[in-house]
């Protein structure tokens, strides 16, 4: 009984080492991006806003609380949260379905008064958006400036200006159940993986496209290999790995 317990320690350990590898790293591209290219917070309708209440955000909260903790959870116990986050999730559903009925006898009711302005407005906003805004462009065409921007992306983070600082990480079992040198990723496949990535793709979960990463694959590409075999090593990927393959099957 005691070593059943033991391996499960050493796979929680394992797969909480694995999301906090895959974490900093995204973390580390995005504060890369910001700080180079700026951040922009996204807009907020005031539609969204007035639809959105009290009760819902509570109820919403309470659904990613057991989410959360059914993450974690093992054996009953996590059957037990599963069933509380479905619980909280139907419940969302119900709010949201209640208000989506109240807001649009609203709009109907303001309709039959001859109020008429706060949808012209919308429908002037929905148009406008639908316009597209290029943020960068170049007078030799749309390919040149996606040329010029991937060099400029490549001198910026080739490396020269990074700060000598090595962040301690903490170490976990030798006792992996895989052997490391049956692992199919080396530094070849991956280059390769990502050589071959469909371009000008919508992003996944984590808001990373190939673009994005194609100019920093000489010092990306190890981090990469560490951890695509960490996750060979002890059958885990990443929450967000899974939920893009859902999506894209």
């Amino acid at each position: 009984m005691s070593v059943r317990s033991d391996s499960v320690l050493q796979q929680t350990e394992a797969c909480q080492y694995i999301d906090s590898i895959h974490q900093q790293l995204c973390d580390t591209i995005y504060d890369s991006l910001d700080k180079i290219c700026g951040r922009r917070s996204p807009p907020t309708d005031e539609w969204l806003k007035d639809f959105w209440t009290t009760e819902m955000t509570a109820a919403f909260n309470r659904k990613e609380y057991y989410y959360k903790k059914w993450r974690k959870a093992h054996g009953l116990n996590a059957l037990r949260l599963w069933v509380a986050h479905q619980e909280a999730q139907a419940k969302l559903r119900q709010l949201i379905l209640k208000r989506r009925r109240e807001t649009w006898r609203c709009f109907c009711d303001q309709m039959s008064q001859g109020n008429y302005s706060k949808a012209i407005a919308k429908f002037s906003r929905i148009r406008k958006n639908r316009t597209i805004k290029p943020t960068f462009s170049h007078i030799e065409g749309p390919q040149r400036a996606a040329d010029v921007m991937a060099q400029h992306l490549q001198r910026t983070f080739a490396g020269d200006l990074r700060s000598h600082f090595t962040e301690s990480t903490p170490s976990i079992s030798h006792n992996e159940p895989f052997d490391t040198d049956t692992c199919p990723f080396t530094i070849e496949t991956v280059n390769d993986a990502i050589a071959h990535l469909p371009r000008r793709k919508a992003p996944g979960v984590d808001h990373l496209t190939i673009e994005t990463i194609l100019p920093i694959t000489d010092r990306l590409t190890p981090i990469l290999v560490y951890l695509f075999q960490l996750c060979w090593r002890w059958s885990y990927t990443p929450l967000s790995w899974r939920e893009t393959s859902v999506r894209l099957a």
